[in-house]
């Protein structure tokens, strides 16, 4: 146990003395790296001042070399930029120069065309006087032989003749001057009436199919009560197309009247669940009595309306007809009251009476409300409605003569005429279905050429007339009844309202040069 005592005390005491011995080496250790470390880190930040200050001088100089560098390149630009404009100065000195030289070759040419030219007239001119002198020869001893009677009296003829020649050129001038004067005359009144009148791009239509509100009632009036459908098909002549998809009914008839008729009654069939009192006969004499109330007060309107109170009541009822009454879309009596007006207002430019022009365009498709009932054009047939009520000839040929039927007496069926063209033809008036329309038109051309003799076929006015060339060596007789052929071969394949006129032309080309 002692020894063990005297080890550790030992052992402690030697620990000691090496610390007492040791300490002093230590302590300068630690001094001497400290001031490594006080060194090192100065010689650290002396490195990145020395870092810094070069970055600095770096990028100074980089921006003096910068600086430099654009100074020259922007000497260097302004030379070559000066260079380039001497150079375009010069190619346009150049192109000038070389346009002058084109332009004097041009010159050169042409000189020498018209040398040759002149050259060339000379020569003909000295031929030509040549063969006067000669005739002038023969002329002078032919005269020396004729009396002076003989020569007065071709004097006189030539006179008359070269008196001819100036006045009919002088004619052909006068007319041309005022077919030009009147064709400007006519457009500037034309524009006039059409720049003052405004009317509405949407006519009113009267559609002709009727859609069931519910199924049911669709299904009832179709299937329980179909002998109705009969009963009013037997007594307005009309004819329902039915479509059970769209439970829709379709009305077809000749007159549009009862085709509105019809088709009332339809809606209040489809709207109600019981017949009226009286049955289906009593309910289309009720609508009736109200459609004949609407196509008065609408001739009422119209004559109102257009400042014309003394036409015939029977002509007003007529008119009011109209309502219910389509061409290519458009509604009749909004076209005729449209045109009745721009007739007037073109009448009134033209000095002519405006009132007159006015009743001519809102009677110009009178003959439309019954030309169904009756064989002839719808234009036709109205002039002579008109003059059995007493309206004027004025009146009556400008109706018969809008459409080129009847020869004009005065210049209202021409007036007619503008303003059913400018009525129909206006954007929005008309909408007739291109593909049916050019079928329409195909067809007629194609009747026609199938006869033997024809040459071409136009239709023209809407389809209201076929004009036929036909071969030189056909005879009168022939063209005759070839007119007659092509209008039987029509009526009998094609289903059309009104007439259709078919006009064969025979030509006969004969051409003369005069050099």
């Amino acid at each position: 146990m002692s020894t063990f005592l005297f080890l550790i005390g030992g052992g402690i005491g030697f620990l000691a003395a090496y610390i007492r011995i040791h300490r002093p080496a230590w302590t300068k250790r630690r001094e001497i790296e400290r001031w490594c470390s006080e060194q090192i880190e100065t010689a650290r930040q002396e490195r990145t001042q020395r870092i810094a200050a070069a970055d600095a001088e770096a990028e100074r100089f980089q921006n003096e070399e910068r600086a430099r560098l654009q100074e020259e390149l922007a000497e260097e630009t302004k030379r070559l930029d000066e260079m380039a404009s001497h150079i375009e100065a010069r190619e346009n000195a150049l192109r000038e120069r070389m346009e002058r030289l084109v332009e004097k070759e041009t010159q050169l040419t042409r000189l020498n065309r018209t040398i040759l030219e002149a050259r060339s007239a000379a020569q003909t001119a000295k031929r030509e006087a040549e063969r006067s002198r000669k005739r002038y020869e023969e002329g002078l001893r032919e005269r020396a032989e004729t009396t002076p009677e003989t020569l007065r009296r071709e004097r006189v003829e030539s006179l008359v003749s070269e008196a001819k020649f100036e006045s009919e050129r002088e004619m052909r001038r006068f007319l041309d001057e005022i077919r030009e004067h009147d064709e400007l005359h006519a457009r500037r009144i034309m524009r006039i009436a059409t720049e003052r009148y405004g009317t509405q791009h949407v006519n009113p239509r009267t559609p002709a199919a009727v859609t069931a509100p519910h199924r049911s009632a669709f299904t009832r009036l179709v299937d329980r009560d179909a002998a109705l459908l009969h009963q009013i098909e037997g007594e307005l002549g009309v004819n329902f197309l039915i479509d059970q998809e769209g439970a829709t009914i379709t009305v077809a008839a000749d007159d549009a009247v009862d085709r509105e008729i019809a088709r009332r009654t339809l809606e209040r069939l489809l709207g109600r669940r019981r017949l009226p009192r009286g049955g289906i006969s009593a309910l289309i004499g009720k609508i009736r009595k109200e459609i004949d109330r609407s196509i008065v007060e609408a001739g009422r309107y119209a004559a109102s309306v257009l400042g014309l109170p003394d036409i015939h009541p029977e002509l007003l009822q007529l008119i009011g007809r109209l309502k219910y009454r389509t061409s290519y879309t458009q509604n009749v009596l909004e076209h005729s009251i449209e045109a009745a007006f721009l007739c007037g207002m073109m009448a009134a430019e033209m000095g002519m009476d405006l009132h007159t022009g006015r009743r001519c365009a809102l009677f110009h498709d009178i003959g439309k409300a019954f030309d169904h009932e009756q064989e002839g054009s719808h234009a036709l047939l109205g002039g002579e409605l008109l003059a059995r009520y007493g309206e004027s000839a004025i009146v009556v040929n400008a109706i018969e003569g809008h459409h080129e039927e009847v020869a004009a007496d005065t210049a209202f069926p021409y007036l007619v005429q503008a303003a059913d063209a400018i009525s129909g033809g206006r954007p929005g008036a008309r909408t007739e279905i291109e593909g049916s329309y050019l079928e329409w038109i195909e067809s007629l051309e194609r009747i026609s050429t199938s006869f033997p003799g024809v040459r071409k076929s136009y239709a023209i006015q809407a389809g209201r007339e076929v004009r036929v060339f036909v071969e030189d060596d056909l005879s009168e007789i022939d063209q005759a009844r070839l007119s007659k052929a092509i209008a039987r071969q029509i009526e009998s394949e094609l289903v059309f309202p009104g007439q259709i006129r078919v006009t064969v032309i025979r030509e006969k080309w004969v051409t003369a040069t005069a050099n």
